[in-house]
């Protein structure tokens, strides 16, 4: 049987329950807690049993990939392939986003309707991050804002996994001064992230 794992990302958290389809029976759940804070906690519940590990988790790209080791290392899963649907919440999705969505182009077409998206700021830019494998280990967005002080609001996100590496993307409105979100930029591809500029800030 194939298995689906929904995701819900707060602004420091990280839910999610992974499903035996088609009957939908949930098999494990978790939350990862205090993302970008010192002492996170990743809890896992599953078989009656409930593990939590306390440690530092930079961001929600380092989360995913907490959640993905935790998957093998409690043998929930044997390999990634296991797992052939991903579903992600879209933050402040309105009357838009109330079921499950690709990240396609109708998406992010209402994605571009939202409030914050249609009355970008001037300095900021609305752009879609692709990353893969090793990637996935960094905490770029967290070293984003300490290194440049650009905040980084994650507007939808989505992981899927060829093989057994990670692979995911994100839409993001990038944030803060002009020349520091232009530097911003170039780190994040200097990093090994493919990153495309969907909508920029009225000048």
């Amino acid at each position: 049987m194939t298995k689906t794992i929904a995701i819900n990302a707060g602004s420091s958290s990280l839910k999610w329950q992974l499903y035996e389809m088609p009957d939908e029976v949930v098999l494990a759940k978790g939350l990862i807690e205090r993302i970008g804070l010192k002492d996170s906690v990743s809890t896992v519940k599953f078989d009656d049993r409930s593990e939590s590990q306390t440690l530092d988790i930079a961001d929600h790209v380092q989360a995913v990939k907490i959640l993905l080791d935790d998957l093998i290392r409690f043998d929930i899963i044997k390999s990634y392939d296991e797992i052939t649907g991903v579903g992600h919440r879209v933050v402040a999705g309105g009357e838009y986003f109330k079921e499950s969505s690709l990240v396609d182009e109708d998406a992010l077409a209402k994605i571009n309707a939202q409030p914050l998206v249609k009355n970008l700021p001037s300095s900021a830019l609305l752009v879609q991050l692709k990353y893969a494998g090793s990637s996935t280990d960094e905490p770029l967005l967290t070293e984003i804002f300490k290194d440049y002080g650009v905040s980084s609001n994650i507007l939808y996100g989505n992981v899927e996994i060829l093989g057994d590496t990670p692979v995911g993307e994100l839409v993001v409105v990038l944030d803060g001064e002009a020349d520091q979100v232009l530097a911003a930029q170039k780190a994040i591809e200097n990093a090994g992230v493919s990153l495309q500029v969907l909508k920029k800030g009225a000048q």
